[in-house]
């Protein structure tokens, strides 16, 4: 289950309860690329179940969803997400063109203050770890309160 649910079935936007619900304008064709999509977009990323999806999905599909958007930021993180869990380099040529995107959103999880562009893909990685250890933080109301409580305590000499 993701961290944020999304629904896109009303007229109004809103946030209740860990429910994002969309308008009907945010409704989507039914296709995994289209929901992976919108998951990046507004849920965060689940580096287990990209690795588990990607353990079952055949590469070759991911292959084509770059081949056809190749400077689609989404298809840019899947891509980059597929190599750097699954370990294996897919048969696509680097990019040469488009803008170095943050892989991680900062606006949903915690990242790392250091980001190492993959030139391969565009991207900036700012995951907060390795391929064996990465824990990815949700940002959180009750998260953000305790940090500036925290913070508001430190004294300065």
């Amino acid at each position: 289950m993701p961290n944020r649910l999304s629904l896109s079935e009303k007229h109004k936007k809103y946030f209740v309860d860990g429910w994002n619900v969309y308008t009907v304008k945010h409704q989507l064709q039914e296709t995994l690329y289209n929901h992976l999509v919108f998951a990046l977009k507004y849920e965060g990323i689940n580096l287990l179940f990209f690795k588990k999806l990607f353990e079952k999905l055949n590469k070759a599909e991911i292959e084509e969803w770059i081949k056809k958007e190749p400077l689609s930021i989404y298809t840019r993180k899947i891509w980059f997400l597929y190599e750097w869990l699954m370990q294996k380099q897919l048969s696509v040529k680097d990019l040469k063109e488009g803008n170095y995107v943050p892989l991680i959103d900062d606006k949903i999880h915690y990242t790392s203050a250091v980001s190492i562009n993959s030139s391969r893909h565009r991207i900036k990685n700012n995951l907060p770890g390795t391929v064996n250890f990465c824990p990815l933080v949700f940002k959180t109301l009750k998260l953000k309160k305790y940090i500036e409580e925290k913070f508001k305590k430190r004294t300065y000499k």
